[in-house]
């Protein structure tokens, strides 16, 4: 996901946009809010269609590894099923 925290960025930081207020730089650092500023806050701006993006890429990596986790599941039933088979076979084995 690409972040951008420059002012050239007309969007409101997380924070921002968290507490539904205005984002404007603050004239000492004009790369942080004026309240990220204030209170000593980490602010990072971003465009939301990165947020979009990032969550449609996240479904798919939990639908391939749902995808994966069922095909394990199966392999671990059939191993399951051959350990019993062994099994009575090594007990038909002991009683001849």
């Amino acid at each position: 996901m690409k972040i951008k925290t420059t002012k050239t960025l007309h969007t409101r930081c997380n924070v921002c946009r968290s507490k539904h207020s205005t984002c404007k730089p603050s004239k000492e650092n004009p790369d942080v809010c004026k309240y990220c500023f204030k209170k000593k806050l980490i602010c990072v701006k971003y465009k939301p269609q990165y947020i979009e993006q990032e969550i449609v890429r996240l479904n798919q990596v939990v639908y391939e590894k749902d995808q994966e986790i069922k095909s394990l599941h199966k392999q671990l039933i059939t191993f399951q099923l051959l350990k019993q088979q062994v099994e009575s076979l090594f007990t038909i084995i002991e009683l001849e």
